[in-house]
């Protein structure tokens, strides 16, 4: 829901676009990392190791799929580009700019 309202949503700043890239790819992630942990009877020091690696490697490849939309080549990429722009919607490209996305840590 919260990705549907960033499309009309100017108003979003950064902890907003972080909060709602970590409810979507970076769920999917950490999910795959709590997976691992469970599964490998990880200690706690390893299960919050892996929580922060998993919000970082979300929140970098939801920064990398931005650039992408922005910058990127549609027969290189194989998926439409400029659609977040045509929409509207918020990114973290919209946001901090495409030099601030490359060299900003999204927190």
């Amino acid at each position: 829901m919260i990705d549907l309202l960033a499309e009309h949503d100017t108003g979003m700043d950064i902890g907003g676009i972080t909060r709602l890239q970590r409810l979507k790819t970076g769920a999917l992630i950490a999910f795959s990392c709590e997976a691992g942990a469970i599964l490998g009877n990880a200690t706690t020091e390893q299960h919050r190791a892996l929580g922060a690696y998993a919000h970082d490697i979300g929140l970098a490849f939801q920064i990398a799929d931005d650039l992408l939309d922005t910058e990127g080549d549609s027969a290189a990429t194989g998926k439409p580009v400029g659609l977040d722009a045509a929409a509207g919607k918020a990114t973290f490209v919209s946001i901090l700019g495409v030099g601030g996305a490359r060299v900003q840590p999204a927190h």
